[in-house]
């Protein structure tokens, strides 16, 4: 942590935790206000909500896990996205994939578009590693088989498309 800044943790009803929650950061050096003088939201006691999903580990150590408008709310708890797409890009059968959200009869589920490695058995290869997500990380998913994951240019994905392909 920098030094002049103060960092807590807080849960979804913003208590102060020691685990995973949201990042809030107080100092003199934080705004309180943006440039058309418009007062920015801060926490009963002045902290700045970052909006960072973070794990506080015993040792005092901060880890991001991601932003909290990108975490999918599960029935097994907040999920990251980007943690599902490192733990596909480790896998052999896996040439490209993105993580989505899908949400289905109140309940939010991953969906992973997997666009394969050429490799015999791809149903077969999708479920192994719906289980080993499921097995290493505790989420249950959904990988579907994709030709190619909508892309700009930069590598960047197209999100309406992206988004169209699991609806």
């Amino acid at each position: 942590m920098s030094p002049g800044f103060v960092a807590k943790v807080i849960d979804t009803e913003g208590n102060e935790t020691d685990g995973y929650g949201e990042l809030c950061l107080s100092s003199p050096q934080i705004a309180t206000h943006y440039a058309n003088g418009n007062p920015i939201p801060l926490t009963d006691d002045g902290y700045l909500r970052t909006g960072d999903y973070v794990h506080l580990t015993a040792d005092g150590q901060l880890r991001v896990i991601g932003r909290l408008c990108e975490l999918c709310h599960t029935p097994e708890g907040l999920v990251c996205p980007a943690d599902i797409d490192n733990e596909l890009a480790q896998h052999p059968a896996v040439c490209d994939s993105i993580v989505v959200a899908r949400s289905e009869g109140g309940s939010v589920r991953p969906v992973a578009l997997v666009v394969p490695t050429p490799l015999p058995d791809m149903p077969a290869q999708l479920r192994d590693i719906e289980q080993s997500i499921r097995e290493r990380m505790g989420i249950a998913i959904e990988c579907r088989e994709v030709p190619q994951i909508p892309r700009s240019s930069a590598g960047k994905p197209i999100w309406p498309l992206v988004n169209a392909m699991v609806s």
